[in-house]
């Protein structure tokens, strides 16, 4: 039986879209190339703590600059986490620019199959993400922008999840109330304590299996999501 709800609202990054390579990836790759031997493993581990400890709202990032800056200081962080401290500050360079270099976009495999049965089913779907002004032209890039009705960043909308009115916002473009859309997103604190906050279905997206006693609906691929939204 198909859930009461008129409107699904998707996160993006590491929701619907993931870096290729994986960002864990691109550092056990660099690490390599000056002879340190570190696990995917302990990288990840070394994301999730830099994750929580280290945040910068994007409404502050507003030019170049002070993005490079948070993404060099963000190297620096990771670097301690992984016992690399001494070499943090020398590295934080090198390692951004082999971001730059090798960061690409691109659609987890069960992205279109999802979006397309939600269209065929009627409902409403739409991006709310912490991001830059870029985002709509990176939705276009991966080919999806048809999907959706709304694609709003934070830094358009001058709000910010967790804030109850960024989500508020998205539902007043979309003509829907709370309590007739979900939210998906792989974040508990500013995905699904954001969205709850505002009366919505929260939906956690754990891809990698971080979070088996949220107090939420948790999904592990988003499959699961179209096979509860009937």
């Amino acid at each position: 039986m198909r859930n009461k709800v008129d409107a699904i609202i998707f996160d993006f990054g590491d929701t619907i879209a993931t870096l290729n390579p994986s960002k864990e990836t691109i550092v056990k790759s660099f690490l390599a190339r000056k002879d340190v031997d570190i696990s995917i493993e302990e990288i990840i581990y070394a994301y999730r703590i830099v994750g929580y400890s280290y945040k910068q709202s994007a409404l502050k990032l507003k030019d170049s600059e002070k993005k490079r800056a948070f993404l060099f200081q963000l190297n620096i962080e990771l670097l301690k986490v992984l016992g690399l401290a001494k070499r943090a500050d020398l590295w934080k360079s090198e390692l951004y620019d082999l971001f730059q270099a090798k960061k690409k976009w691109e659609l987890y495999s069960d992205v279109l199959e999802v979006l397309a049965h939600f269209k065929r089913k009627g409902y409403k779907i739409a991006i709310l993400a912490n991001w830059d002004k870029n985002l709509k032209t990176i939705v276009k890039g991966l080919g999806i922008d048809q999907y959706f009705t709304q694609v709003l960043s934070s830094e358009e909308i001058h709000e910010e999840k967790p804030n109850p009115d960024a989500f508020f916002h998205i539902l007043r473009l979309l003509s829907v109330s709370p309590e007739k859309a979900t939210y998906v997103g792989n974040e508990y604190e500013v995905d699904v304590i954001g969205s709850r906050s505002a009366g919505l279905l929260s939906v956690l997206i754990d891809r990698n299996r971080f979070w088996s006693h949220a107090d939420c609906l948790r999904i592990e691929n988003l499959l699961e999501l179209a096979e509860y939204f009937q």
